[in-house]
């Protein structure tokens, strides 16, 4: 019997397959004109003084309206070293809140020199004089001034030495507490100081090297009285509402459909960065 033939096979051709080049990266033509748009405000200090103050008139309108119904006290305080600007920046947020149509006053809570009649004008910034001698009934009458103001937010000036027995007996005062340091030691060591004594607190920092950026010293410059519009204090005084507000449980205005998208990352992501960082609590 024959073996029968098998057919033949048909070769088959493998076909290699091409591989998928990559697209080329098409450029996002919005974060193109983000970035273009970001570049020209900053570029422009007009337009950053003029965005940093439509943001906190805005603030302010809301909070006015929440005084005008309620009549409520809102304390702030600013504690920090000496000769780091605590006067300058408690008189000029107390000053410039004010122009906003906020009620607004600064008082002196240091008895120890006289801040309060320089910031007056009664008396020049060199002619202040320190005084120990103080007794704890004038403290404590300091203290109760505070206290005694009713309506509107009151901007307490804290003497600069962290080891006085009665900051505890201030600090109990406050809704809030500004810390104005210059540099995170100090920070930190300020933190440890208010730590349990004020509900809620932020920092900003006065560096004499960069005077153009930032809080300038009344030791380097002598008080001036004509308040000066500097974005660090519209960005700083406009966070100063918002968290005191969210401490209140008060809903925070709708503000952003008043700003471009270059606009509200100016304010949200560069200045308030730079002037008004997030304070971020250890994980102890």
């Amino acid at each position: 019997m024959g073996i029968e033939n098998e057919p033949p096979k048909k070769r088959v051709r493998h076909r290699r397959k091409k591989e998928k080049q990559s697209p080329e990266p098409t450029p996002n033509l919005f974060l193109q004109t983000l970035s273009r748009d970001v570049a020209r405000i900053l570029e422009n200090g007009e337009l950053l003084y003029d965005l940093a103050g439509k943001r906190l008139a805005l603030t302010a309108l809301s909070v006015k309206k929440y005084f005008e119904k309620t009549g409520d006290t809102w304390r702030v305080g600013i504690v920090g070293f000496p000769n780091r600007g605590k006067t300058t920046l408690t008189y000029s947020c107390a000053e410039i809140l004010g122009i906003y149509g906020v009620t607004s006053q600064y008082y002196d809570l240091d008895p120890y020199t006289n801040s309060g009649e320089a910031i007056a004008g009664k008396i020049s910034w060199g002619q202040r004089k320190k005084r120990s001698d103080i007794s704890r009934e004038e403290i404590f009458a300091n203290i109760q001034g505070f206290l005694s103001i009713q309506k509107g937010v009151v901007w307490g000036d804290f003497p600069g030495l962290i080891t006085d027995p009665f900051h505890p007996e201030r600090l109990e005062t406050l809704d809030l507490a500004i810390i104005l340091v210059d540099s995170l030691e100090e920070k930190e060591k300020w933190e440890q100081m208010i730590s349990g004594k004020v509900t809620s607190y932020i920092w900003v920092r006065s560096d004499s090297s960069e005077k153009a950026t930032h809080i300038q010293l009344p030791t380097q410059y002598d008080l001036e009285r004509t308040v000066k519009f500097r974005v660090q204090y519209l960005c700083l005084i406009n966070r100063v509402l918002v968290e005191l507000m969210s401490l209140r449980g008060i809903p925070l205005p709708e503000i952003w459909q008043y700003f471009s998208q270059a606009e509200r990352t100016v304010l949200e992501e560069i200045l308030d960065f730079m002037y008004v960082p997030d304070v971020i609590p250890d994980e102890d």
